[in-house]
């Protein structure tokens, strides 16, 4: 009967759709390129309030935050509005904050889907970037390819960039040569930056203050690992 007919086709109908969603459903698993893994948790590697900021936005979205601290930030805005957070180490940056070992310890010890950087500390580094890859864990930012042509910009392709000197020889002496030949004023400025003070540039206009200049900046340079 018609009754009979219109069962069995719906029957079929259902198991055609069973199969065709189960195959989708290993297919999207199957392939990375069409899964799109959620973010449910993320840790800010960074503090004050760029991370109060990602926070905030975090929460809009439903998904869980996770703060970072040293010794100076025990009782930070970033670490009472965040739904986790981490001790990391003492104040100086680079024992904390810049120390990529413990901001992917942390973020693979609370089950963080994503780091989202912030900007300044780990936000331009390349090594930090390729560690979370390593690690399964999704760095919110450029791949690191692209951190590191745009960071160093003679490498960046199609980038304009002023004469100067690029070498790898940085002593006074060959500076303070390369600036006479170019011819002061100088500009002085670390090639990858890294945010905050060390971002900046210094102006010389002699060969005196270019070699307490290029002094003062690798000293500078040194105390932040860049």
């Amino acid at each position: 009967s018609n009754v009979i007919l219109r069962a069995k086709h719906t029957a079929l109908a259902l198991s055609l759709w069973t199969r065709l969603l189960t195959c989708r459903k290993c297919y999207l698993h199957s392939t990375p390129r069409l899964w799109v893994r959620r973010i449910e948790k993320v840790l800010i590697a960074n503090r004050g309030e760029i991370a109060c900021r990602v926070m905030r936005s975090a929460k809009k979205m439903g998904v869980r935050s996770v703060a970072v601290y040293s010794d100076a930030d025990t009782h930070s805005m970033h670490v009472a509005m965040a739904d986790e957070a981490y001790h990391i180490g003492p104040a100086p940056s680079q024992q904390s904050y810049l120390s990529m070992d413990k901001v992917l310890e942390v973020a693979k010890n609370s089950g963080s889907h994503a780091v989202h950087p912030g900007y300044g500390f780990l936000s331009e580094n390349t090594e930090f970037a390729e560690a979370c890859k390593q690690e399964g864990i999704i760095f919110i930012g450029p791949p690191s390819s692209a951190i590191r042509d745009m960071g160093i910009k003679r490498f960046a392709a199609g980038v304009p960039i002023i004469g100067g000197y690029h070498g790898e020889d940085q002593s006074n002496e060959k500076l303070q040569a390369e600036a006479v030949q170019i011819g002061y004023p100088v500009m002085i400025k670390a090639v990858r930056g890294g945010g905050g003070k060390v971002r900046g540039f210094l102006i010389t206009v002699n060969s005196t203050s270019c070699g307490q200049t290029s002094c003062s900046r690798l000293r500078l340079l040194k105390s932040t690992h860049l």
